[in-house]
């Protein structure tokens, strides 16, 4: 089966799943983090009960894990962003850096060179998929209402819109909004969320998508690029272009909660925290260095180089 996903974390999951669990399990490396609300070093012995936790804990997960059986081979990689930025052309490598400019805190070189290799290991891996589908390989497309899995489901729908009569089935898997394990009610922002012993639980889910539905996320996607907002938010559980703004009253809530002068990260920290709005921390630190150019907020302090940028103090002027 070929496993489709949209970030890096869910592809990297979906690797670790085809084979998370088989066998005897073998412990590994695990680290632990302790700490004090008095600030006092924690004791050897609490380190020890803390490290033996961690272990069991990993012990069950493998133990209880399902795994999905492939090969990480299998796993392709399409983390796009679409969701941000011009989608005109989505493989254009330039339009692509270009909104991850926006989206990243600092920019260099090296990481223009990434975005480049990036892209193009997408386009060779796209045009392999299409073949391996061509010639009747079943894939699997891990998706959900988060804006750049669910831009990069409609997008995909696009790009295999004319495959042979023959081709393998395409099945579609949305993330479910509630999961409960253990008496426990989770809630994912992703699949990049899931733990890899978990994937394998939510294959019931797929179901397969027929040339007609997919020719209808085609041509979804195509109004989409037609309107090229600088946004794209899923608005009553369908992806609707928005203003670039749309988020901009959680943050101006958040700030309105801080004093006069405050760290610009526990404004980011806040609304991602919560308002799980499902996008990045860099387009939150976007919209606040807009409101610092329009003189709302006024910048006391710059972060020191490869610094998110979001690491400052601002300070109110309205």
């Amino acid at each position: 089966m070929i496993e489709i996903a949209f970030t890096e974390s869910a592809s990297g999951g979906l690797k670790l799943a085809q084979s998370f669990g088989k066998g005897t399990y073998s412990s590994g490396c695990i680290g632990v983090v302790i700490h004090h609300e008095d600030g006092s070093a924690p004791t050897q012995a609490e380190i020890e009960e803390a490290q033996r936790r961690a272990e069991e804990q990993q012990r069950k997960r493998w133990e209880n894990a399902v795994p999905l059986n492939g090969r990480a081979g299998d796993v392709y990689n399409f983390a796009l962003g679409l969701s941000f930025g011009d989608i005109r052309c989505p493989l254009c490598a330039e339009d692509r850096m270009n909104a991850s400019m926006v989206l990243y805190s600092f920019w260099n070189e090296q990481i223009a060179e990434d975005q480049r290799k990036h892209i193009k290991e997408v386009t060779e891996r796209l045009s392999e998929l299409k073949i391996r589908i061509a010639a009747g390989e079943d894939a699997r497309i891990w998706y959900s209402d988060t804006p750049d899995e669910l831009c990069g489901f409609y997008w995909l729908m696009d790009e295999l819109r004319h495959l042979p009569k023959n081709h393998g089935t395409i099945y579609a898997l949305k993330q479910p909004e509630l999961d409960e394990k253990d008496d426990v009610i989770i809630t994912y922002n992703g699949w990049g969320e899931v733990e890899p012993g978990a994937y394998g639980r939510f294959i019931h889910l797929a179901v397969p998508v027929s040339d007609q539905l997919r020719r209808y996320y085609a041509n979804q996607w195509r109004g989409l690029q037609k309107e090229n907002s600088l946004i794209r938010a899923c608005i009553n559980g369908s992806l609707r272009s928005a203003p670039e703004d749309l988020y901009d009253p959680y943050i101006r809530w958040e700030i309105d909660a801080q004093p006069e002068e405050f760290k610009e990260a526990m404004v980011v920290g806040n609304v991602l925290g919560k308002y799980q709005p499902r996008i990045s921390d860099g387009y939150i630190h976007h919209r606040i260095d807009q409101m610092v150019r329009d003189g709302k907020l006024i910048a006391v302090t710059a972060p020191e180089e490869d610094e998110p940028g979001y690491w400052r103090i601002l300070r109110k002027n309205q």
